[in-house]
């Protein structure tokens, strides 16, 4: 970093990683984004983050939300990779919330928290500026993307074994109106909240996208939670522009 850095940074910190000058908020300008929207066991799913200290939002009795979001930036401040988000919806920190009516509230409007699990990326690039800048928990893996066919995959190898594959129709037309939702994380140790605005285009909104669980250790973890094969509610974008902000102590 170029500048002297508190263990939260500010939004006039700018960053040195890997001769890359950034700071906030950081812009991702275009790529395209599948995600599958799943229900998971809630008791396991908080137990898989009980150490964030956040807690699992629970969308009917005994079932939790989780988004497993692929994405290929092709251009963005932090260079152009690929990412898979294995992201949990959680409770507002700091708020009353209402069983079962919050969560999906906050889904419909795009305003629920999200704690991310795990986030592997191809790019060492973006795993520093992921961990330095917001405290994700991203991790250099092997990430295969191809969009054709009508189609887009993203595949994640890790240790040589396949973690899982994601496929999604890349087709849609629709433009949804731009949301802020809130992203916790832990940075240096201590809660934050940081917001991602997000401009999507060319959605499409699919029933036959398609998870597929391979042998590693981590998609055993996914089969314990009870995921399906085909998500509850799969979303294409082939345009997004996002601004990620500074983070903030909860």
């Amino acid at each position: 970093m170029s500048t002297p850095q508190a263990a939260i940074p500010s939004v006039t910190d700018t960053f040195d990683i890997s001769n890359v000058k950034l700071k906030y908020p950081t812009i991702f300008r275009d790529g395209h984004i599948g995600m599958g929207v799943f229900t998971v066991n809630a008791i396991k799913a908080q137990a898989l983050i009980a150490d964030s200290g956040f807690k699992i939002a629970r969308v009917r009795p005994g079932r939790a939300l989780m988004n497993i979001v692929c994405t290929h930036y092709s251009d963005s401040d932090c260079g152009s990779y690929s990412e898979i988000a294995l992201n949990f919806a959680v409770k507002t920190k700091g708020t009353i919330n209402l069983p079962y009516a919050s969560t999906w509230a906050g889904l419909m409007s795009g305003k629920i928290p999200t704690y991310t699990w795990r986030l592997p990326v191809n790019s060492e690039l973006a795993k520093q500026c992921g961990i330095e800048m917001w405290g994700f928990p991203k991790t250099l893996e092997d990430i295969h993307h191809e969009n054709k066919g009508g189609y887009a995959n993203w595949q994640w190898l890790s240790e040589g074994e396949e973690v899982l594959s994601f496929t999604i129709p890349s087709k849609g037309s629709r433009s949804p109106k731009a949301v802020e939702p809130p992203i916790y994380s832990l940075l240096n140790g201590i809660p934050v909240q940081s917001f991602l605005h997000q401009q999507y285009g060319n959605t499409g909104y699919h029933r036959n996208a398609k998870l597929h669980l391979g042998n590693h250790h981590i998609a055993d973890t996914l089969r314990s939670l009870g995921i399906k094969e085909t998500p509850m509610m799969g979303v294409w974008s082939g345009k997004l522009f996002f601004e990620m902000s500074e983070p903030n102590e909860l």
